[in-house]
């Protein structure tokens, strides 16, 4: 993926409602921002995080301790996508782990 594709997708989720080509659309940027970071993330690696991304132990991160208890599955979608594209263009570790940690919450619902 280049910068160019990774815009358009990062654009895009508004317009998908399936849910594994949002799931197969959010794992290749998720991939690309990592590889982007350039220090020496692989394959099995950037898929281990994706797939198995855990952080119940950590209390801050617990749905009822955030501003997002309430939401159903269509607002936290929304609260999803709106920081894929708020965060697109200026990603960091903690950017890029609360959008997937906001994605690990939706695809449980």
């Amino acid at each position: 993926m280049n910068e160019l594709e990774y815009y358009d997708k990062v654009n895009d989720f508004c317009n998908i409602n399936d849910f594994e080509v949002i799931k197969n659309n959010w794992r290749q940027c998720f991939k690309f921002i990592l590889k982007r970071f350039n220090v020496g993330f692989t394959d099995k690696t950037i898929n281990s995080l994706f797939d198995d991304f855990e952080m119940d132990n950590w209390s801050d991160l617990h749905i009822e301790n955030t501003k997002y208890k309430d939401c159903n599955k269509e607002e936290l979608y929304d609260e999803f996508e709106f920081e894929i594209g708020y965060c697109s263009d200026r990603m960091s570790y903690d950017r890029l782990f609360r959008i997937h940690w906001l994605f690990k919450r939706w695809e449980k619902m």
